[in-house]
C-alpha cells in the first residue's frame, strides 16, 4: 500500500452491479473541472494492491486470486472538497502504478501517458442518498444527501479496464449528458452485452 497526503477513514462496502446501457466516456472528473473554469486538485491519494471480492472481481474480469489495484482520493475544486473517487483497475493492465503512484491529477492521461490506456466506453449510474458518517467527516460540513456515480469503464475490445465509484455532495454535483443515435458500430457493441 502507498498513501500519499493524509489517509482516509476506513470504509466497508462493496461495489454495486452497474446498470446495462451504453454511454460513452468523453472525459474524465479533472477534464470536465477544468472545462468549467476550476481548478481541480487531489487532497490524498492512498493505493492498495489487493485481492478483490468476488464481485469486483467479476466485474474486473479477473479470476480468482488475481489482484486489483485501489485507488482511492478525496478530490478537490478551487480548495473545498468535491467528491471521493474510488478506482479499481486490474494490476495486470497496470502492473507499477502502486510503486508509482499517480504522476497528475488524471488517472486517465497517466493511464495513456504510461500504459497507452485508452477508455473507449462506459456503462454509469447514478443514485442519491443519505451521506454516510464516514463521507461527512471528508466532505463539507453541511453535506447530507450525496450523489454516487458507480461506473465499469472498458477498452475498445471490450476488457474491463476499471470500477469508479464517485461520492460528491449533492448540491455540488452537475451531471450532464448528451444523447445521440447510436451509429452501426455501437449498435453492435450494444448487442454483444
Amino acid at each position: 500500500m502507498r498513501t500519499f497526503g493524509e489517509a482516509p477513514p476506513e470504509e466497508t462496502g462493496l461495489f454495486a452491479r452497474l446498470k446495462k446501457g451504453l454511454a460513452k466516456s468523453s472525459a474524465g472528473l479533472t477534464d470536465s473541472i477544468t472545462g468549467l473554469g476550476s481548478e481541480p486538485r487531489t487532497a490524498w491519494t492512498k493505493i492498495v494492491v489487493h485481492v478483490p471480492k468476488p464481485p469486483v472481481a467479476r466485474l474486473l474480469g479477473l479470476k480468482a486470486r488475481q489482484r486489483a489495484v485501489r485507488i482511492k482520493r478525496l478530490r478537490l475544486v478551487d480548495g473545498v472538497p468535491l467528491c471521493i473517487m474510488t478506482n479499481e483497475l486490474p494490476l495486470a493492465l497496470v502492473p507499477d502504478l502502486a510503486e508509482k503512484g499517480l504522476n497528475q491529477e488524471s488517472l486517465y492521461t497517466c493511464l495513456h501517458e504510461r500504459y497507452g490506456i485508452r477508455p473507449a466506453w462506459a456503462d454509469e449510474e447514478v443514485i442519491a442518498r443519505r451521506a454516510s458518517p464516514s463521507e461527512r467527516r471528508l466532505l463539507p460540513e453541511s453535506t447530507r444527501i450525496v450523489v454516487v456515480v458507480r461506473r465499469q469503464t472498458m477498452l475498445k475490445d471490450g476488457t474491463p479496464l476499471e470500477l469508479a465509484k464517485i461520492v460528491a455532495p449533492a448540491d455540488r454535483y452537475r451531471y450532464r449528458v448528451r444523447l445521440v443515435a447510436p451509429a452501426a458500430s455501437d449498435r453492435q457493441l450494444a448487442s454483444r452485452r
